[in-house]
């Protein structure tokens, strides 16, 4: 058998994928395979209560969750109880101030990207949702375009338009057992039916993928069970008609979030979702065929009690359920989508670690990356590549997506550095900072100072200088923190820069490579310096950086360590064999000098011949005076 790509996987996103890659962008000869039944596999698209959640405090998962929306509801409506897509809106409900001040601040982000939300006082959320406790609450966002899906009605629409076009071939119970790559590029994949041949795979396999994805690349992810309980029919709903598909949810999905839970209707009775509860995570490998676990009521507990708190019609109610499970879920190392193609196995690509929220939006990206070499959306923190390799370790995701299970709706500053694992790397300043009582961030896994408790008094001598803050704008921050940039604006001062990458290029080709990625001239004397971006396929910015030529054939580019893996993997991917591409990154540390009287520190510790014409854009190897 032969195919233009291959999908491992035909849950919502895999589905979705055949989709934009037959009816979107034309392609033909897809194969979709899928170890279960389909449409309704034994994934989490099937068990999944169906919120699709069009906002957040991301760009880019909520520009995928509003294209998401609007692509569900164009699908057809099959015959039956339940809508394919509905939108009822959905409503954040705050259980406090600080909630509420949090999501004004979401409102605005949704008018500046282009969205349309609202903020509802209590008797205005009771008007949406007459069956809450409005005195529980300080408010609430309704977003217009949330609603809820039915997934398995999504697999089987897509699916059924991609098959229209005679371009996809679907085989459901077919396990995957392999990718073959040779010299680095994919040549076929094998499976419970035989070889493919195919020189594109695509993993969308979700919480079974980081099993199956040696030959990809690290997928940083966990499943964790997550508890869905159904309510035994309400006296308040008895009237329903089970028949009927308008009165499936009739009300907006309800996310309390201060409680960690969410909520929505079915029919005469109510389905509570969980996070209120310890992580109970499942390695991807111990997961099974099945994607469901059996219901762990002794979990449940305070999450009945907060529902009984906001829902009064359940008060009276025991914590008993006509349905109840745990289902599971995928979380990430940093709680975004894993996108993209794998550099050691090229032709293998990543589309994991997303939601039904926002599965179409990861499918449109994956399609255009495939099909044009770019996408809409920046991918920058969706990249496959964008780990740094402790974040890749075993005890790194156990921690972090535990964590992140968590924190899942928890309220996080913008500048709020990750609360665990801390001190995972040290800057060679370390003991430094510490002495000079810093108080530290987390950035690619370092410890670096935002500023120091000891420059306090220079705070208190400039303070008439130093705006005050309140509310949002006055958390991690402090006036030193102005103190210290008044003091370098007019003085000097030294900065620790371990957080700046070096990635080096090198041998025969290396000036064509960095002229052909850089929009900027480097093809410049030995020892300039270059500003210059790296662009896009069509011509938009990747990143800015600056670039030194250290000799004919060698040159520094220096990146931020934050991005300084899909960095790297940028610069090899188009670097032909005769050029070498390394991070050099562990081998320096670095340290930055800025302020109207820089040169004057730096004259007591450089010779005077090292000085004499170091000018601006310049770079050359130094010695430093000795400091014993």
């Amino acid at each position: 058998m032969n195919a233009r790509a291959v999908i491992i996987g035909g849950g919502i996103v895999g589905s979705a994928l055949a989709y934009h890659l037959t009816v979107v962008h034309g392609w033909n000869n897809i194969v979709l395979i899928d170890q279960g039944d389909l449409p309704e596999n034994p994934g989490s698209t099937s068990h999944a209560p169906g919120g699709v959640v069009a906002n957040a405090h991301n760009k880019t998962l909520t520009d995928m969750a509003q294209y998401s929306a609007d692509l569900y509801e164009s699908l057809p409506n099959p015959k039956g109880p339940h809508h394919t897509f509905r939108r009822y809106g959905g409503i954040e409900l705050t259980r406090t101030p600080e909630r509420y001040e949090d999501m004004v601040r979401l409102n605005g982000e949704m008018a500046g990207w282009g969205y349309e939300s609202r903020m509802l006082s209590p008797e205005e959320t009771y008007e949406y949702l007459p069956f809450i406790d409005p005195k529980v609450i300080t408010g609430s966002l309704f977003s217009p375009a949330s609603g809820l899906v039915k997934g398995v009605q999504v697999v089987d629409g897509f699916l059924n338009l991609a098959r229209a076009t005679g371009g996809l071939d679907v085989h459901p119970n077919t396990a995957f057992r392999d990718v073959v790559v040779v010299d680095g590029r994919v040549v076929g994949v094998e499976t419970a039916i035989g070889h493919i041949k195919t020189d594109t795979a695509v993993l969308a396999a979700n919480i079974w993928s980081p099993a199956l994805a040696h030959k990809l690349g690290a997928i940083p992810l966990m499943a964790f069970q997550h508890h869905y309980a159904i309510t035994h029919p309400l006296k308040q709903w008895s009237d329903t008609d089970h028949e009927d598909p308008d009165l499936e949810a009739v009300y907006p999905l309800i996310r309390d979030l201060d409680a960690a839970m969410y909520y929505r209707r079915h029919w005469d009775a109510l389905g509570i979702g969980s996070y209120h509860h310890v992580p109970q995570m499942v390695d991807p490998r111990d997961v099974g065929p099945d994607a469901m676990r059996p219901f762990t009521p002794e979990h449940f507990g305070d999450a009945w009690r907060l529902a009984r708190e906001m829902v009064p019609m359940l008060r009276d109610s025991a914590p008993e359920f006509q349905k109840a499970y745990n289902g599971m879920f995928a979380f990430s190392a940093d709680g975004m989508p894993i996108l993209g193609e794998s550099l050691q196995a090229r032709g293998f690509w990543s589309a994991n670690a997303s939601w039904i929220t926002h599965a179409a939006g990861v499918a449109k990206s994956v399609a255009e990356w495939m099909v044009e070499g770019e996408t809409e959306w920046d991918m920058r923190q969706c990249h496959l590549h964008r780990f740094q390799e402790h974040v890749k370790s075993r005890q790194y995701i156990d921690v972090v997506t535990q964590k992140n299970y968590r924190e899942v709706y928890d309220l996080i500053h913008p500048k709020q550095p990750i609360t665990e694992p801390r001190n995972v790397r040290l800057s060679p300043y370390h003991a430094e900072h510490v002495a000079a009582e810093a108080r530290f961030t987390a950035f690619a896994g370092f410890e670096l100072p935002n500023w120091y408790e000891s420059n306090a008094g220079l705070a208190d001598e400039l303070s008439e200088r130093i705006p005050s803050r309140t509310g949002l704008g006055s958390q991690w921050w402090s006036p030193i923190m102005g103190a210290e940039h008044l003091a370098i604006r007019e003085n000097a001062g030294l900065m620790d820069l371990t957080g700046l990458s070096i990635i080096e290029v090198s041998g025969p080709g290396a000036s064509e490579i960095v002229g052909f990625l850089c929009s900027n001239e480097t093809d410049v004397e030995i020892g300039k310096v270059v500003y210059t971006c790296w662009l896009t396929p069509g011509g938009g910015i990747k990143r800015d950086l600056t670039v030194t030529r250290l000799d004919s054939d060698r040159y520094w580019m220096f990146v931020g360590e934050g991005t300084l893996p899909q960095d790297l993997e940028w610069v090899r991917r188009h670097a032909p064999s005769s050029v070498t591409v390394n991070d050099i990154s562990p081998a320096y540390t670095a340290v930055g000098i800025w302020g109207p009287h820089a040169h004057t520190v730096i004259e007591r510790v450089m010779s005077e011949e090292d000085l004499k014409g170091f000018d601006f854009y310049t770079a050359r190897w130094i010695e430093i005076a000795m400091t014993g």
